[in-house]
């Protein structure tokens, strides 16, 4: 009998002080940059559990306001915060109609302390542990040149 009360009192210690909760899933981080074209600059670190993630959950993730145009193809970034075109109401690529310049959300990828232009629908973009993308609303300028380190770094 003290045996078994005994065992009782420490499975609820156990249970009381988390000593048999489960272990906490791996915390992955990536890196957002997003250049708005008028001077203000943006960057989030993202935190998230699973292996990988798409270049849209990043960036949703990261807290942006979205309007996304989805095709069979892929995904396109119309406007992030307002800034860029008003989809549904115009075209993804509305600044881009009749003028000569073409002025849209660039995608790029963070690559060895450089920025690559991504030609990958952002949906189909896959990000891991340590990852950076870019956006720039431009007609293809690169956005400002930030590392994995000084987005997600400790302060």
């Amino acid at each position: 009998m003290r045996i078994r009360t005994l065992l009782f009192a420490f499975a609820i210690a156990f249970i009381t002080f988390g000593l048999l909760a489960a272990p906490a899933a791996a915390q992955n981080q990536a890196g957002v940059v997003v250049d708005y074209g008028n001077g203000n600059v943006q960057h989030v670190c993202v935190n998230f559990s699973t292996p990988t993630i798409n270049g849209l959950q990043l960036l949703d993730d990261a807290g942006f306001d979205l309007d996304v145009q989805s095709e069979s193809n892929g995904d396109a970034v119309c406007s992030i915060d307002g800034t860029g075109c008003d989809y549904p109401n115009q075209n993804c690529f509305c600044s881009c109609s009749g003028s000569g310049t073409c002025v849209y959300w660039g995608y790029w990828i963070l690559d060895d302390n450089d920025w690559d232009y991504s030609s990958n629908a952002v949906n189909k973009q896959i990000v891991g542990n340590g990852g950076v993308n870019g956006w720039s609303w431009s007609d293809g300028d690169e956005p400002p040149l930030l590392t994995f380190e000084q987005i997600c770094g400790d302060d």
